[in-house]
């Protein structure tokens, strides 16, 4: 019911005025051609790397190549696991608590993360970003090399990677759900990082994740 059109307007001339690239969080359910609509506008969408699956296979990540070239590729966002924690299963563990889950709804939960693992194993493998060669086993430990350069060659014309990935931590911003006062919430926005931001491109794994994302944007 909003008037998406002056909106978009006043966006695009404010955008011009002060040199802005608009990125729009067009995540979950968005009305009918509400995607095309912001793209002529010059408005970028957000594709995050979990959301990326097969249209007929959701099973199945999208290989770079196939992600859009209108949208801004990340790895996730401040409501979203880290890449080392979706790896090792932390939100899992956080949303048991918060919610409350039983012993078969985690193990459920657990067991399909497993099956996810393996799926991005094997995208990286085909995607040349990994030496995937037992695409059922994928390591222990999340392949962040792999990882970062999978994302960064990607068509988008923008890639965001957050600084949570950067530093290869395990715990997300924001987790919605309970307050933490009342015992068994997430501590949103509560953490601080643990480098200064005059620190933080001199530590190495910033550096390595910056290297393979340098790399991976040069050849695309």
């Amino acid at each position: 019911s909003y008037p998406i059109q002056e909106m978009l307007s006043l966006i695009a001339l404010e955008a011009q005025r002060h040199g802005a690239i608009v990125v729009g969080e067009n995540l979950g359910t968005v009305p009918a051609e509400f995607n095309r609509t912001i793209y002529k506008r010059g408005v970028m969408g957000t594709s995050v790397l979990w959301f990326e699956r097969d249209d007929e296979e959701p099973e199945r990540f999208k290989l770079p190549s196939q992600w859009s070239r209108e949208e801004m590729a990340t790895t996730t966002t401040h409501d979203l696991p880290t890449v080392r924690g979706w790896w090792e299963g932390v939100d899992l563990k956080w949303r048991a608590q918060i919610q409350r889950l039983s012993s078969e709804e985690q193990s459920k939960h657990e067991q399909e993360r497993d099956e996810e693992r393996s799926a991005l194993w094997r995208a990286l493998g085909e995607a040349g970003a990994a030496e995937a060669d037992d695409a059922d086993n994928p390591p222990k430990e999340a392949p962040r090399k792999a990882i970062f350069q999978f994302v960064a060659a990607a068509p988008s014309p923008l890639v965001l990677f957050p600084l949570e990935d950067l530093l290869d931590l395990p715990e997300q911003p924001n987790l919605p759900g309970p307050p933490p006062e009342e015992g068994d919430g997430h501590p949103n926005w509560r953490r601080r990082l643990p480098a200064r931001v005059d620190e933080l491109f001199e530590l190495a794994p910033v550096r390595h994740a910056l290297d393979a994302v340098c790399g991976a944007r040069d050849t695309s």
